[in-house]
């Protein structure tokens, strides 16, 4: 309550003249990524995908800025917006020898599954607030010299990802909709079993060890344990950002934790973010956008650490520092 008084007494003292002048802002023109792929193979993928068929992966060139890439293309596995309509969306996975600009798999969205700008606006605060973020960009998608639509292009969170970004570790996933920290409330006791899987290695020990510590009746003990396992700045920041955002999707969906092994210590990275539609506010949904608990989550991970008063400090802290600022608002 506190905060939101504070957010609200901040917005009332906002003026129009201090919003920053945005009509000088360069236009860039949007790169144009063309791939050429067997017609027969890419007719036929199109023809008989269904949500059972896997992916199949079809050799393919990707021309851009006049460079040429060998690569693989296949139809993203995602909900149906991504492969029900005229246009899908793509992945294309490079050889370990011809990466493009160091990066093994870029993602090529319709736009409607990214909610077009909010999801690269998210990306570009989430660098400006110190976290690690994917690369992104806007592209206009040619397959086969015909034209696909504009792309919200990004890279896959993956070890070329923690690579380019100078950081050793490795990054824990969940399997679709489910993990391990999952809050368990009296209402959803039947939650499936949650699987988690780690992409460069098989061992899931630091997540055994962090759920244990998540399963300890005592709060003391276990903030004694948590803050020898979890980079609480950071997660703060991602907190926030998350927040900021309105992203209540990215706690419970696509979670990527990843392990820090320099510093021995969980970090989180945005992934994900999806914005304002999934804290409600949608056509025929009853809850309010505004009306989001800032301390609740429905992430075992997430609850835990908002009962501790020096993370939720923490956390405002952050907040206030980038809502005090007139290009961040």
């Amino acid at each position: 309550e506190k905060f939101q008084s504070s957010l609200a007494r901040f917005t009332d003292e906002i003026t129009a003249p201090g919003v920053p002048d945005l009509s000088e802002i360069e236009k860039v023109p949007v790169k144009e990524l063309r791939v050429e792929v067997p017609f027969a193979n890419w007719r036929w993928v199109n023809e008989t995908i269904t949500a059972d068929i896997p992916r199949t992966k079809i050799p393919a060139v990707l021309d851009v800025d006049g460079e040429r890439y060998d690569c693989t293309i296949r139809v993203s596995a995602g909900g149906e917006r991504h492969w029900m309509g005229e246009r899908k969306s793509v992945r294309l996975r490079f050889p370990d020898s011809g990466l493009y600009k160091g990066i093994r798999e870029i993602n090529l969205n319709i736009p409607e599954t990214k909610m077009v700008i909010i999801e690269a606006v998210a990306w570009e605060f989430a660098k400006i607030m110190g976290l690690h973020a994917p690369e992104f960009d806007f592209v206009n998608l040619f397959v086969n010299d015909q034209p696909e639509g504009l792309r919200l292009l990004y890279e896959d969170a993956d070890g070329y990802f923690l690579r380019r970004n100078n950081l050793m570790g490795y990054i824990f996933t969940e399997e679709r909709h489910s993990f391990p920290f999952h809050y368990r409330g009296a209402s959803d006791a039947d939650y499936q079993h949650a699987k988690v899987i780690n992409k460069k290695y098989g061992t899931l020990d630091e997540i055994r060890h962090l759920s244990k510590v998540l399963s300890y009746p005592s709060l003391e003990q276990f903030k004694r344990q948590i803050v020898t396992m979890v980079d609480l700045p950071q997660v703060a920041r991602w907190y926030a950002h998350s927040l900021i955002c309105g992203s209540g999707h990215q706690n419970t969906h696509n979670v990527k934790l990843f392990f820090n092994s320099a510093l021995q210590k969980f970090q989180w990275l945005p992934w994900d973010i999806a914005g304002f539609g999934h804290w409600g506010d949608w056509p025929g949904s009853e809850r309010q956008i505004w009306a989001m608990d800032l301390d609740w989550s429905s992430n075992n991970f997430i609850y835990k650490l908002n009962l501790m008063p020096e993370f939720v400090e923490e956390r405002n802290r952050i907040l206030w520092r980038y809502l005090n600022n007139e290009l961040s608002l």
